[in-house]
């Protein structure tokens, strides 16, 4: 296992970012970890920022309703949004 580098988000609770020495990215969450290659993980870090903004458009155009009147868009149909 290679030495840590540098931490680069730490997350109590949740999680942590670091580098590690070979210069892999590591991103764990609980008991789920996954090493990422830099390029990578700046993809999945572009990726995650884009959904942010659209759950903040969702947000803003349901805050008027109850959570049971929250509608999703069609395409979000994983069983955390569904239930």
């Amino acid at each position: 296992m290679d030495e840590v580098k540098a931490v680069l988000a730490d997350e109590p609770q949740l999680g942590r970012i670091h580098l590690c020495d070979s210069n892999h990215i590591h991103l764990t969450v609980g008991p789920l970890s996954i090493t990422l290659a830099p390029d990578v993980f700046l993809q999945i870090a572009k990726m995650v920022h884009q959904a942010n903004d659209e759950l903040e458009k969702i947000k803003l155009l349901t805050e008027n309703e109850s959570d049971e009147e929250f509608l999703l868009p069609e395409r979000f149909t994983h069983s955390r949004f569904t239930n």
